[in-house]
Parts: structure tokens; C-alpha cells; sequence
């Protein structure tokens, strides 16, 4: 039986993206160079490993939202007390925020705002809510620069950058 809750189609449209990258990459012979290039993928992964394994609450989608009235794009967040989170939870949080890895804000009695645990969100609490095409600069610029360091240490394992 189907569960109400599981997107499906995104589910699929992963499953074949990465499939297809896979593919490409291992007919190609450059399956490294690949895994180098996924990087901000597998920091996203990382970083989203709490929400992922329910340590901390996930809601059903951790994109962030849309204010109309400033045309901004802004980090979204889950809110829940601060009891129903496990020790693990607790520790989980604490470790976060003491590295300012998460905004945390305390509403009224015992409730806790937590924003998603995504690239995307980070992006927006560490330089603030802005255009979606701002943001899609600022993400794009990290893949750049992510990739500049992934060719940077391909070449220097494989010696490709030393002088003959």
C-alpha cells in the first residue's frame, strides 16, 4: 500500500537522476572526478542527517517559503516543544547550534523554532532572506567554487600538476 505522506515523484526523479549520473559516470571513466563534483550534495546529505533519521522533527517539505509582500525567499522552520525531542535530539541541537550551524529561537512556553536542516536554508540564515534568483546565484557560486577546489585536488593526487 501507498503511504500518504511519501512524494513519489520526487522520489522517482531522484532515484533516475542519480542513476543517470551513475551511468555516465562509469561509462565515461571518470567516476571520481564525479563523486568530487557532488560535493555540495553530500554536505547537503551531512548536514541534513538529523531531520533525515528523525533525531530532530522533519515536517513534510523543508523548502524554503515565499513571502509575496517582499518577493523574498526566507528559511523555513519547524516548530515543537522542546520535551518531545530525545536525549539524542537534545545533544543532536545543542551540537548545531554551539558550531552556529542553526537558528534556534525559543517561543513561548517550552516551544522551540528550528529551521530545516538543508543547504537552501543555510544559505538563507547566514546571509539573510533574499530573491530567489539571488539565491540561486549564491548556490550556484558554491557549486563553482566547490568544483574549482574538486579539480584542484583531482590534479594534485594525480600529478597532473606538477611540471615536467
Amino acid at each position: 500500500m501507498l503511504d500518504k505522506n511519501f512524494n513519489h515523484f520526487c522520489f522517482f526523479n531522484r532515484y533516475f537522476a542519480g542513476a543517470t549520473i551513475a551511468a555516465v559516470s562509469i561509462v565515461g571513466h571518470f567516476s571520481k572526478m564525479v563523486i568530487l563534483f557532488l560535493v555540495p550534495q553530500a554536505l547537503n546529505f551531512l548536514y541534513s542527517l538529523p531531520q533525515l533519521f528523525r533525531i530532530i522533527p522533519i515536517p513534510r517539505h523543508r523548502m524554503p517559503s515565499f513571502d509575496p509582500r517582499t518577493g523574498h525567499v526566507k528559511a523555513s522552520c519547524i516548530e515543537f516543544k522542546s520535551c518531545d525531542l530525545t536525549t539524542s535530539g537534545k545533544l543532536c541541537l545543542s551540537l548545531l547550534t554551539s558550531l552556529h550551524l542553526v537558528r534556534v529561537e525559543k517561543k513561548g512556553d517550552n516551544i522551540l523554532r528550528v529551521n530545516n536542516l538543508t543547504l537552501i536554508n543555510f544559505f538563507l540564515i547566514k546571509f539573510g532572506s533574499c530573491r530567489e534568483d539571488v539565491l540561486c546565484s549564491r548556490l550556484l557560486m558554491f557549486q563553482v567554487l566547490c568544483s574549482f577546489i574538486a579539480f584542484g585536488i583531482r590534479f594534485s593526487i594525480s600529478g597532473a600538476s606538477r611540471s615536467p
